[in-house]
């Protein structure tokens, strides 16, 4: 193996006696499956109380597990965050756009989770999700039970979320768009989601999603309209507002994924696309998505936690 080495270390606890290396490494690292990890272990690329093991075995309480992976250099992202709530089972951050929560694809050191672990000391487990691209509020867990009664709360629809967008021309002043988010097997990009009318319960990956938009205020900048949305959801599905807005015909300002013309994204990860279309197509730097509210029960307490944060200013190009 040659190149820089990122050397990552992890202590078995007893919660993981008995785990297989590489269930255990990919709860550890969730960014790799688990069977992507056992790829990993028989390439050699683990070690085991010091031993360099090439088959899955399984662990014991106080074993040191050693991994070994190509240092690649990650792309820059805004290390901005802040603490708005910090309890003893949970903590509230607000984000930045472009901070990746966990370790996914090609980042790894520039995650929030990272980031906070390396700055504080403590692992967070992430109760739901928000896209790199995404600002704004999300909860983390401080504690295996807390994660695990804050998921139920968030599975049972017992929390609740709103979000704010902009997005180019005049948006019906509400809109509610109910169907089933797919993978757009159209798509030339992985990943990339899609909503549609019929019913998709019966497809692997597809769930059904309805969002409910309510347009806040209109404003015009060098000849060109803008709306400014409230979002609120019925379920939380990955991509759900970007795929519905961009169904609907009103893709959100600056998210490259869910433009109108595809390509934009190939030129952005290629580094092709130059200042003047940025400026053209995209109109500002970032994504205009924001977390805004979250409510949800308190995991050990009978009462409600809230929070709130404002929309950042688009920064425009």
């Amino acid at each position: 193996m040659t190149g820089h080495i990122k050397v990552l270390e992890f202590t078995v606890t007893a919660e993981h006696d008995g785990f297989s290396v590489h269930r255990f490494l990919h709860l550890q690292l969730d960014y790799l499956s688990a069977e992507a990890w056992k790829r990993k272990i028989w390439k050699g690329m683990v070690e085991v109380s010091g031993e360099k093991i090439t088959q899955s075995r399984n662990l014991a309480t106080g074993e040191q597990v050693r991994v070994s992976l190509p240092d690649k250099t990650e792309p820059e992202v805004d290390t901005a965050y802040g603490i708005v709530l910090k309890e003893d089972s949970f903590i509230i951050i607000d984000k930045s756009g472009n901070l990746p929560v966990h370790p996914s694809g090609v980042y790894f050191d520039n995650t929030l989770t990272h980031l906070y672990r390396k700055q504080h000391g403590e692992i967070l487990l992430p109760v739901h999700r928000i896209d790199r691209e995404t600002s704004g509020l999300l909860v983390l867990a401080r504690s295996k039970a807390a994660d695990r009664e804050l998921k139920k709360s968030f599975e049972n629809r017992l929390a609740g979320r709103e979000y704010e967008a902009v997005v180019q021309g005049l948006f019906p002043q509400a809109l509610s768009a109910s169907g089933f988010i797919c993978e757009d097997t159209s798509s030339q990009w992985r990943g990339r989601k899609s909503i549609f009318a019929e019913d998709k319960a019966h497809l692997k990956g597809c769930a059904e999603a309805t969002s409910h938009f309510v347009r806040l205020h209109t404003f015009e900048r060098e000849g060109i309209w803008y709306s400014r949305l409230f979002v609120s959801l019925r379920q939380g599905r990955k991509n759900q507002i970007r795929a519905t807005l961009s169904h609907l015909g009103f893709p959100i300002l600056g998210d490259m994924l869910y433009a109108k013309d595809e390509t934009l994204y190939r030129k952005y990860t290629t580094r092709e696309l130059s200042e003047q279309e940025s400026r053209e197509t995209l109109r500002i730097h970032g994504m205009a998505l924001h977390s805004s509210f979250l409510a949800f029960p308190h995991p050990f307490e009978s009462r409600l936690v809230t929070a709130r944060s404002q929309m950042p200013p688009l920064r425009w190009r």
